[in-house]
C-alpha cells in the first residue's frame, strides 16, 4: 500500500500528464486505483519523499474590492463563463490549479453525478493599489466596472495617463484609460485545454463527478504582490443557472451547490445575487498551488458559515437612487444610514457600502453595492426592523445623496472595502499566508468524519499545506451533539490531517448562540437568552483552553474576545460593542467582532 500511495503522489505530482500519464501510470484502470490510493492516502501517512515534491498553496485571495454579477440564466448552446481575480502574496513559479467537481460542503452533501467540461485560461498583472502613486504609462487591474458595459465589461485594465495616488480607474476617470490585456496562457489538463470532468466511484459505492482535477504546470511566474485571474468557460448542454464571478477572494470546498433545488443535466442552480455569495465560487479553482518564490507557511482554514464570513441574516440587495447630492466623485464609497432601524438590527461595523459608478457635476447618478453589510430579521431576534424609507448616504467627497434600499439573505463579510471574507481569510490576509479556504455554511464536524468525508480530505491532501485551522462545532452544538461527540470527531479530523501530512494543528473555540424576544435584539447583554445547548459549548470550550486533550497543537480562543465574561467567566452572551451588537442574528458576529477574532487567529504561530 505504501508503495502504491508513493506512485499515486508521483503520479499526482506529474499532473497525470500526456496518453501515458507521465509515464507513472500505464492504463487508465491503473489511473483509477491510484485516484483511489490519493483518498486511501488522506488518512494515512503518504511518503514524505513524494510529498515534499509536491506544489503548496500560493495565494490567499485578493485584498481588492470586486462585484459579482447576479445569476445569469445560461441555456443550451451557451457558455457559462466566470473570472477569478487571485492575489499571489510570496510570488509563485509554475503555478497550478485545483479544481473540485463532486461532493459539495455543507449540510446537504449533495453530489454532481454528470461529468461536465471546462476550459480554462489565465492572465497575470498588478491590481490597483489605492497607497501607490501611478506614474503614465503602467498598466493596472482593476475589477469595480464589472458589468459596467463597453469594453470595461471583459476588460478590466486600465493604463495611466496623468501621474495619481488614490484615483481609482474607471472608464469615466480621465486619470486613466483603457489598458491592453497581459498576455493569456492556457490552461492545459492532461495536456488538452478542453477538460472534461468525468466520474469516480467513492469507498461507498456511489458514483459522482471525479472529485478533484489538478492542471498541468503553468510555465509562468507571479511577481511578488501579483494578480493571477483565472478565467474560464462552461458549455452548457440544458437550462443552467450560474453565478457569473468576478470577486471571489477565497473559494469554497464545496464548488457546485444546488441551494436545496435538484442537480440534474449540468445545472448548478445557485441563486445568490448579492455581492457576497455562497455560491460566487461554483468552478472556480479551490486552490493555486506551486513553488512559491520565497519560503512560506501554508494553510487549510476548515469552518462553517462563521468561519466562512457570514455575519448575518439579511443583506442589502439593491438601492435606487433618489438624490445625487452634490461634490462626490466617481469610486467613492459610501456607508448606508441606519433610517428606520431598531436597535439591534445591524450587527456592529456591519453598515451595508456602495460605490459611485457616475457623477454629473458632482451628482451621483450610478451606483451600486459592494457591501451587502449585515442585518438581523429572525425569528431567534424579534421585533427587528431594517432600515426603511428615504436612506441618507454617508462618506465620499459630497453630501446629500439619498437612496431608496430593498433587503435579501446570505450577507457575507466583506470586511471594508479592502477586506478578506471572515476572520480566518481575514487573519491569513493580515500575516500574507497563503490558504485554501474549505469553510461553507452548515458544515459540521461529522461531514468531514462519516462516510463521504474521504472525498473532502481527499481534495486537502492534495493542497499540501503546513497547517491547518479547525473551526467547527458551532453548528454541531446547535444539532444538540454532546461535548464528548464533537470531541471525539475533532480527534478524528485532527488524526486524518496529521496522517496527510499537516505540521501544526490549531483549534478555534466555539462561538456563542443567543435569542432575544425584544425590539432591542442583542444590542444589550440584558436582552439576550442562551440557548439549551451552551452547557455542552461551556465544557467544550474549557477542554480546548486546558490544550485540548494534546490533539492540537495551539488553541485560538476567539470566543473569549466576543463572549461577555470572557475566559475566565463566560457566560453565553455576545459582548456590546459601541452599545450595538457583537453578532446581530445571536450566532454570526458583526464585522466588528470578526475583526477581534480575526487578530486572535493572526497571533497564532503557523508551522
Amino acid at each position: 500500500m505504501t508503495d502504491t500511495i508513493a506512485r499515486a503522489l508521483a503520479a499526482r505530482a506529474k499532473g497525470f500528464t500526456d496518453k501515458l500519464f507521465g509515464g507513472v501510470v500505464t492504463s487508465a484502470a491503473e489511473r483509477t486505483a491510484l485516484q483511489q490510493a490519493l483518498t486511501a492516502a488522506a488518512v494515512t501517512a503518504p511518503d514524505p519523499v513524494a510529498r515534499k515534491a509536491l506544489p503548496i498553496p500560493c495565494s490567499i485571495g485578493t485584498n481588492f474590492p470586486f462585484q459579482s454579477s447576479a445569476s445569469a440564466g445560461i441555456t443550451a448552446g451557451q457558455q457559462a463563463g466566470f473570472r477569478v481575480p487571485i492575489y499571489i502574496p510570496q510570488g509563485c513559479t509554475n503555478p497550478r490549479l485545483l479544481f473540485v467537481g463532486g461532493a459539495v460542503a455543507g449540510a446537504s452533501e449533495a453530489t454532481l453525478s454528470t461529468g461536465f467540461p471546462l476550459k480554462v485560461s489565465v492572465e497575470v498583472g498588478q491590481g490597483w493599489n489605492p497607497s501607490k502613486t501611478y506614474a503614465p504609462g503602467e498598466v493596472v487591474m482593476d475589477y469595480t466596472t464589472n458589468g459596467g458595459g463597453g469594453s470595461y465589461g471583459s476588460n478590466p485594465y486600465f493604463e495611466c495617463v496623468t501621474a495619481n495616488k488614490n484615483s481609482r480607474p474607471t472608464p469615466t476617470n480621465m486619470d486613466w484609460k483603457a489598458g491592453t490585456r497581459p498576455a493569456t496562457y492556457p490552461v492545459t489538463f492532461n495536456g488538452v485545454q478542453d477538460c472534461s470532468f468525468g466520474t469516480q466511484t467513492l469507498p461507498d459505492g456511489s458514483v459522482v463527478a471525479r472529485g478533484t482535477l489538478l492542471t498541468d504546470p503553468i510555465p509562468l511566474t507571479v511577481p511578488v504582490g501579483g494578480m493571477m485571474v483565472v478565467w474560464a468557460w462552461l458549455p452548457c448542454s440544458g437550462s443552467q443557472v450560474f453565478p457569473v464571478s468576478g470577486q471571489s477572494m477565497a473559494m469554497s470546498l464545496g464548488v457546485v451547490t444546488e441551494n436545496g433545488t435538484t442537480v440534474t443535466d449540468r445545472t448548478a442552480a445557485g441563486g445568490n445575487s448579492a455581492p457576497r455569495s455562497a455560491n460566487a465560487s461554483q468552478f472556480a479553482p479551490v486552490a493555486v498551488l506551486g513553488q512559491p518564490l520565497a519560503p512560506t507557511p501554508t494553510a487549510i482554514l476548515i469552518g462553517d458559515s462563521l468561519g466562512q464570513g457570514k455575519i448575518g441574516t439579511s443583506s442589502l440587495s439593491s438601492v435606487t437612487l433618489q438624490s445625487g447630492g452634490s461634490g462626490y466623485k466617481v469610486a467613492d464609497i459610501l456607508t448606508l444610514g441606519r433610517n428606520g432601524a431598531t436597535p439591534g438590527a445591524v450587527a456592529a461595523g456591519s453598515d451595508a457600502k456602495v460605490i459611485v459608478d457616475a457623477v454629473s457635476s458632482g451628482a451621483i447618478t450610478a451606483l451600486r453595492v459592494v457591501d451587502p453589510g449585515g442585518y438581523t430579521s429572525t425569528a431567534t431576534q424579534t421585533g427587528q426592523a431594517l432600515p426603511s424609507g428615504t436612506i441618507s448616504l454617508s462618506g465620499g467627497s459630497g453630501t446629500g445623496a439619498t437612496v431608496t434600499a430593498s433587503f435579501g439573505t446570505n450577507p457575507y463579510d466583506m470586511g471594508d472595502s479592502n477586506g478578506a471574507q471572515g476572520y480566518l481569510a481575514r487573519a491569513m490576509s493580515q500575516r500574507g499566508i497563503p490558504y485554501v479556504m474549505s469553510a461553507a455554511a452548515g458544515d459540521r464536524l461529522n461531514l468531514w468524519t462519516g462516510g463521504r468525508s474521504l472525498t473532502r480530505m481527499a481534495v486537502l491532501a492534495m493542497c499540501n499545506a503546513t497547517t491547518a485551522v479547525v473551526a467547527l462545532s458551532r453548528n454541531d452544538l446547535s444539532a444538540g451533539d454532546s461535548a464528548a461527540t464533537i470531541q471525539a470527531n475533532l480527534a478524528t479530523l485532527a488524526a486524518r490531517l496529521r496522517g496527510m501530512g499537516v505540521k501544526r494543528l490549531i483549534a478555534c473555540t466555539a462561538m456563542p448562540e443567543t435569542t432575544s424576544t425584544t425590539a432591542a435584539g442583542t444590542s444589550s447583554v440584558a436582552d439576550q437568552s442562551v440557548t439549551a445547548n451552551d452547557p455542552a459549548r461551556q465544557t467544550l470550550n474549557a477542554w480546548m483552553r486546558a490544550g485540548a486533550g494534546g490533539i492540537f497543537d495551539a488553541v485560538a480562543d476567539v470566543a473569549a474576545v466576543v463572549e461577555q465574561g470572557g475566559a475566565s467567566a463566560p457566560t453565553g452572551k455576545w459582548i456590546t460593542i459601541n452599545g450595538e451588537p457583537a453578532a446581530a442574528d445571536g450566532k454570526h458576529p458583526g464585522i466588528a467582532a470578526i475583526a477581534l477574532m480575526q487578530a486572535v487567529v493572526a497571533a497564532a504561530t503557523f508551522a
